[in-house]
């Protein structure tokens, strides 16, 4: 009683109304002014033979079930009962069916170890409901064949059907306003969603108990035996149902599903998902029927299993989509059956576009992380190297002697070779941050002397070595735009490699720089076989290549995108036996940003410089190279030295390494700043410039600079750090700078 109690008061009534109804009826049809039909006394054994069915259609649930509404079998024993017997005995059969359902629900559950105990309430309403139905349609099926006048057995149709509409509607609807109450969802929609589909059940087994009773009728009771019938019927329409169901479950999975799936037959696709037609950029209609290789990147062919030529497979294939990405993917294929055909092939295909990108990513990052470290050690060891042979070349005794001039063309050499490692390493570091996507000012001259020197092994070592001459010139004057160097580093290489694979008997490489109005030009010129206008249409697209097996199709439309990514442009100019040009404009940067790349030269004033540096042999280099310009330098191997010198007597500047053990260069650098503010700082370092090293502490340093560093380029940096700053920040001192720095 206390669960009846706690249903929503508009549930309880109805509920309740409905029992009351159900008596009602009941009382109805055995005590008012329609008389039972007395053909159930008459044939106790066809009764019992529908009581019996009725129970055992409802312990065994022979029923159709779909989205939670149920319809047994004993709807059929009900349509018997009601055209052999009569109103009374349908309505014993129907609430006999009801009532036997819900007891052997409980009694499943209990089996199953589920507490589901079914309140007093929910039984008589289920049975009550039914009784309504039964009872409301016998009458309607009464009426129906005592007026008709078409005779007896053509009255049966008619009145059968009225029947088994209104036994239908009612039982229903009863149900479903019960549910909507509870669930506090619209009636209608309650109703469309779990009963409408029992309709045909309800009505085909009403016709087959009206041809059931017709055939007894006239052929005798052996006729009967068409009762089978109506089990197969159902059966079968069960069957239906759920694979329908199965169907719309396993549709609604793979279209929310993330990965790809696709259906093939030979090679051909006939069903393909959302994701997938995501995944490769076609809509989904223009994805049926299309052949599987036909998706594939060039010289890529289809796994056997995808094109039907294998059993369950797993592997990797790259994929080509509508806008011209690669798309790596892993599949997994399995036999299926698809709208009643077999030797169909289903696939789960994954984009692993992402996690590729992070292992790549992972491993750069692991190599950037060692690269640097070789490259911090071997520049300390170019720093003493260049720094020396520099000095060494300044000491030389005997002006105009030949001998001087024999020694200083070596040590000149050895210089510029000190000077190309390191620019080598310089790349290396560039390496082990690679993507940064920042940008600064870069002199397109200088940019493309360091890509010709760096792609040296292609377009002259790798010619050598077949017996080719290659020569390789830079010329032009300083241009200067906004650009990410590595970016053009990487559209000038592969436009220098694919220039010198245009000519495969050696030829001539020209870098050209010049100022085209308010546009930096940049031309890359060969004089190889050159290219026809239809080549030249398709030159940017990407897998488009002459090369056969020897081209990729990609570098020129990789290089297409650097540079318009950069707010540039790209022209060819080439002919047939010609050679080619390719030129790249930019946007030159204005006249102040060319100003802040041009060197500057003044005199160098006297001044005391503090070095700091852990490393014995590149303070006394670095000091050496100060005391050769005249000025005056004190060596010292840590901070706490530094600060106790910096205590002792005055300094003009302090150049101070990044890493060093217990005091860093940095922290260096603040404590001087706090209690010598008018002092220059510059940080020298073999690391490669970075954010870490020098975004977020420019208020510490002045300028950092990059072992190794020739001697003029350091003087250049102590001349401008040592030039009047009235920008420095003072902290309650106005002194000059080598009065403040006594502290």
């Amino acid at each position: 009683m206390k669960r009846f109690i706690d249903l929503p008061p508009k549930l309880r009534w109805y509920i309740a109304g409905v029992i009351g109804l159900g008596f009602a009826i009941t009382a109805l049809v055995l005590f008012g002014p329609v008389p039972p039909e007395p053909a159930g006394r008459e044939q106790p054994l066809l009764l019992a033979g529908l009581l019996i069915w009725m129970i055992v259609c409802s312990v065994v649930r022979l029923d159709l079930v779909i989205h939670g509404a149920m319809m047994t079998l004993g709807s059929a024993a009900v349509s018997l009962a009601q055209i052999s017997l009569g109103t009374r005995d349908a309505m014993l059969v129907a609430a006999l069916g009801a009532g036997v359902t819900i007891v052997a629900s409980r009694m499943k559950a209990a089996r199953a170890g589920r507490d589901q105990s079914v309140p007093l309430h929910r039984w008589l309403f289920n049975v009550c409901n039914c009784l309504v139905a039964a009872g409301i349609g016998g009458i309607a099926y009464d009426w129906v064949f005592n007026h008709a006048n078409l005779g007896r057995d053509q009255e049966i149709v008619p009145a059968t059907i009225a029947w088994v509409l209104t036994y239908f509607c009612l039982n229903t609807v009863g149900v479903a306003i019960a549910i909507s109450l509870g669930a506090q969802q619209p009636v209608l929609k309650v109703w469309r969603e779990n009963f409408l589909w029992t309709a045909p059940g309800y009505l085909i087994s009403a016709i087959i108990s009206a041809l059931v009773v017709f055939t007894a009728r006239h052929f005798g009771v052996w006729s009967l035996l068409l009762i089978p019938v109506i089990f197969f019927s159902f059966y079968s329409y069960r069957q239906h149902l759920d694979r329908l169901a199965a169907a719309r479950q396993y549709e609604g999975l793979i279209e929310s599903a993330r990965d790809g799936v696709v259906i093939l037959k030979d090679g051909v696709l006939l069903y393909a998902n959302e994701a997938f037609a995501k995944m490769v950029g076609y809509p989904r209609e223009e994805l049926v029927h299309r052949n599987f290789a036909g998706l594939l990147a060039p010289d890529e062919t289809p796994a056997p299993s995808l094109a039907g030529l294998g059993d369950q497979q797993f592997g990797e294939q790259q994929l080509l989509s509508a806008d011209g990405r690669l798309v790596p993917v892993e599949f997994s294929t399995s036999p299926a059956v698809y709208q009643g055909r077999d030797g169909c092939v289903q696939a789960l295909v994954r984009d692993v576009s992402e996690r590729l990108a992070a292992v790549q990513a992972e491993k750069l990052r692991a190599l950037g992380q060692m690269a640097s470290g070789v490259a911090h050690d071997f520049n300390n060891s170019l720093m003493v190297i260049l720094g020396n042979l520099t000095l060494a070349r300044m000491a030389l005794p005997g002006e105009g002697d030949p001998a001087r001039a024999t020694a200083e063309q070596r040590l000149q050499g050895a210089e510029q070779a000190a000077q190309d490692a390191a620019t080598t390493v310089r790349r290396l570091q560039a390496f082990g941050r690679p993507g940064t996507g920042s940008q600064e000012t870069v002199n397109l001259r200088d940019l493309a002397e360091e890509v010709l020197l760096m792609t040296r092994p292609i377009w002259r070592d790798a010619p050598r070595a077949s017996g080719l001459e290659v020569a390789g010139e830079v010329a032009g004057e300083s241009v200067y735009v906004r650009a990410n160097a590595a970016e053009l580093r990487e559209a000038l290489t592969n436009l220098i490699s694919n220039a010198v694979q245009a000519m495969p008997y050696g030829g001539r490489l020209r870098l050209t720089t010049q100022r085209e109005a308010d546009l930096a030009l940049l031309s890359v010129t060969d004089t190889g076989t050159g290219m026809s206008a239809q080549v030249r249409e398709r030159l940017f697209e990407p897998f488009y290549t002459t090369k056969g097996e020897k081209g990729s199709g990609l570098g020129l439309f990789v290089t297409y995108g650097l540079v318009t990514q950069h707010g540039g442009e790209i022209e060819v100019v080439s002919a047939p036996g010609a050679g080619t040009t390719f030129h790249l404009r930019f946007p030159s940067v204005p006249a102040e940003a060319r100003r802040e790349a041009e060197e500057i030269h003044p005199s160098l004033v006297s001044a005391r410089v503090l070095i700091v540096d852990d490393d014995p042999v590149v303070r006394d280099v670095v000091g050496s190279m100060l005391r050769s310009a005249n000025l005056t330098a004190r060596e010292v191997e840590d901070g706490e030295a530094a600060l106790a010198a910096l205590v002792e007597e005055p300094f003009d500047l302090v150049i101070t390494d990044l890493s060093m053990p217990d005091l860093s260069g940095l922290e260096l650098a603040r404590e001087v700043r706090a209690r010598w503010p008018r002092v220059p700082i510059l940080l020298l370092t073999g690391w490669a410039e970075s954010p870490e090293t020098t975004g977020v502490n420019l208020e510490l340093v002045d300028s950092v600079l990059t072992k190794p560093i020739s001697m003029s380029a350091l003087l250049r940096q102590v001349t401008a750090a040592l030039a009047p700053n009235p920008s420095r920040p003072l902290v309650g001192s106005s002194k000059p700078a080598a009065a403040a720095s006594r502290g």
